[in-house]
């Protein structure tokens, strides 16, 4: 196994209205074009993984979608794993996301009509006990920090497992 992986992605495409009562255009319009370039990194020592993304985001918007203008964004996320027996895993993940105020494809229609949008953090702590290769018990801990709003706490218990 190679400890070390690097990795990169491009992706360039046409947004498209979805919604029959879509809010700048009609439904199957384009909105825009979006162009994103992403670099990922995968680490694995021992007892110790380290995964990590990040990415730049550019949105051209259509005349009559928003400012009409091109926006641009950024996105990560940094995982650090580490094994503390063979069946429980301990992750601790921080996300980030910021974009600039006036781009309307980033715009959460719970906000609209605010002035500014900006960044929101997340940072999640889990446990992960694996019961086979198939089947996994997991705890969540997840604090969101939006830049706009209170921040918020929840816990989330889940149990993953493959039936076929």
């Amino acid at each position: 196994d190679v400890p070390f992986m690097p990795g990169i992605s491009v992706m360039r495409n046409n947004v498209v209205e979805s919604s029959d009562n879509g809010l700048f255009v009609e439904r199957g319009e384009d909105l825009g074009q979006q162009s994103l370039i992403g670099f990922d990194l995968r680490y694995e020592y021992e007892k110790f993984c380290l995964l990590a993304e990040v990415y730049r985001l550019e949105n051209d918007l259509q005349p009559g979608v928003g400012d009409a203008g091109s926006h641009t964004a950024t996105a990560y996320f940094a995982q650090f794993g580490y094994n503390l027996t063979d069946q429980l895993k301990a992750t601790y993940r921080r996300e980030s996301m910021k974009f600039e105020d006036n781009d309307a494809y980033f715009m959460d229609p719970a906000l609209l009509g605010r002035d500014a949008l900006g960044t929101e953090t997340r940072d999640v702590f889990a446990l992960r006990y694996d019961f086979s290769e198939s089947n996994a018990l997991i705890l969540e801990v997840n604090r969101r920090e939006p830049e706009l709003a209170d921040s918020t706490t929840s816990t989330i218990l889940s149990w993953a497992f493959v039936m076929f």
